[in-house]
C-alpha cells in the first residue's frame, strides 16, 4: 500500500481538507469507489491507496491479481471487506484487468464485499462506459460503485 495518507495529500497541495475528509469518510464507510482520471501519472493510485488507510483495521483488504478462481473462492468464503482492484485496463500490468475477471469482480461483490479500483478515462461517462459496455458489466452491478473520484491534474508536466 502508498505510504502516502490523505493527511499528506493536503500538506503537500493535492487536495484540500474538505475534500480529504469526504474521501476518508467514504473509505471508513466502507463504500465502493473508483477512482478515474486522464493522463496516466494524474495520482490514481496514490488517491485510492491513501483513501484505503482509512479503512478500519477489522475489515479484510483483498488485493485481486484478476485470478478467477481467486475471485470465486472470496465470493464462496464471503468474508466482506475490500476487493482492491490496482486498475480495469488491458495493460499488462500485474493487478490490472480487463474483460471476464471485471465482470467476475463485480459478480464477487454481490457476497457483500466493497470495491476500491481505478480507471484511466476523460470522463466519468467514459468510466461508466468502459465498464458496462466494453467489459460487459451490467448495469445493476456497475451501480455497485457508490462513489467516483474524478482527478483533474494541473498542468502539463507530469512532474508538477
Amino acid at each position: 500500500m502508498s505510504e502516502l495518507t490523505l493527511s499528506d495529500l493536503v500538506r503537500n497541495g493535492t487536495m484540500n481538507a474538505e475534500i480529504a475528509a469526504t474521501l476518508a469518510s467514504i473509505a471508513a464507510e466502507q463504500h465502493s469507489f473508483m477512482v478515474v482520471a486522464v493522463p496516466r501519472f494524474a495520482g490514481k493510485s496514490t488517491v485510492a491507496n491513501a483513501m484505503l488507510h482509512c479503512v478500519s483495521a477489522n475489515v479484510p483488504v483483498h488485493r485481486l491479481s484478476g485470478d478467477e478462481a481467486e475471485m470465486d473462492r472470496l465470493k464462496r468464503d464471503a468474508v466482506g471487506g475490500y476487493l482492491v482492484v490496482g486498475e480495469f485496463s488491458m495493460a499488462p500490468v500485474p493487478s490490472y484487468i480487463w474483460g471476464p475477471p471485471v465482470r467476475k469482480v463485480f459478480e464477487t461483490m454481490r457476497a457483500g464485499y466493497s470495491l476500491s479500483t481505478a480507471l484511466h478515462a476523460p470522463s466519468v461517462d467514459e468510466a461508466y462506459a468502459a465498464i458496462c459496455q466494453r467489459n460487459g458489466v451490467p448495469d445493476d452491478d456497475a451501480s455497485r460503485l457508490t462513489y467516483t473520484v474524478y482527478i483533474q491534474r494541473m498542468g502539463d508536466d507530469e512532474d508538477s
